[in-house]
């Protein structure tokens, strides 16, 4: 998840909103909060047995609504 840099074009985040990517895929976007990190860690683990989430300066979502939002079976590493 990223703060989103501009609006964006077909009206689904606007600036600041936390957006979640899938490689270059946009999966998740709005509003921050544990919902939406939730949403595109489901993607970003498929067949995954551990999650690093990096957090820095700016992040839409504090590492501290993180916890207890990992996908079964997925160990959460939050860095």
């Amino acid at each position: 998840m990223a703060p989103a840099a501009r609006d964006d074009a077909k009206g689904r985040f606007v600036k600041g909103d936390a957006v979640g990517f899938v490689g270059e895929e946009i999966v998740s976007w709005g509003g921050g909060g544990a919902r939406r990190f939730s949403e595109t860690m489901s993607r970003l683990a498929e067949g995954a047995e551990i999650l690093t989430v990096v957090s820095g300066e700016g992040a839409p979502i504090p590492l501290t609504e993180l916890e207890g939002h990992a996908p079964k079976g997925v160990e959460l590493d939050v860095q």
